[in-house]
């Protein structure tokens, strides 16, 4: 019976690696601001820091 256990929580951890948000890598979300931190996206859970990060990247892209 432990070993069915072992395979549910394996294949759940799969899962969760498999749709592992995008946004959370510095180089997507600074390529895909507008998806990971514009119109309040930056509050979803992983995204504030790396849109503090990309932020003034991309707005200074922008300013030139």
């Amino acid at each position: 019976m432990p070993s069915i256990y072992k395979l549910v929580f394996l294949l759940l951890a799969l899962v969760a690696t498999a749709h592992a948000d995008p946004c959370t890598s510095e180089d997507y979300a600074e390529a895909h601001y507008g998806e990971c931190c514009a119109q309040g996206n930056y509050k979803k859970d992983g995204h504030s820091d790396i849109c503090k990060t990309v932020g003034p990247k991309v707005k200074a892209r922008k300013e030139l």
